[in-house]
């Protein structure tokens, strides 16, 4: 059980770091993960540790990750849209405000 504890957190250590100071006092660590697991009967943690180690890595995008894909994508939006830049056509963007406080989608609101 713990090295599907270690090959977890290897995947998901990075999770809201960039939050750390506004929402968490610490790091995600193995100890979180394990914590987490001792909620399920004993019979049961090696499983749904094993089924979240096959999930993740086919679901959980790090902001690294996230941030290359809107990149990428934002470069086609860019040239299907005949813009010059991305920085041009973000601009004249507007992005709709769907979650509430402190969810991840604030993170695109740029304004005051």
């Amino acid at each position: 059980m713990k090295e599907l504890i270690k090959k977890i957190h290897e995947i998901i250590k990075d999770y809201r770091r960039e939050d750390l100071n506004f929402l968490y006092t610490r790091e995600i660590t193995e100890e979180h993960i394990q914590n987490w697991i001792n909620q399920f009967d004993e019979k049961d943690r090696e499983f749904v540790l094993a089924e979240l180690l096959y999930l993740l890595p086919k679901s959980y995008l790090s902001r690294d990750k996230t941030l290359d894909i809107i990149g990428t994508k934002f470069e086609v939006y860019k040239t299907d849209f005949k813009y010059n830049s991305v920085q041009e056509f973000l601009k004249v963007t507007k992005f709709l405000k769907c979650q509430g406080a402190g969810k991840s989608q604030t993170k695109l609101d740029q304004s005051p």
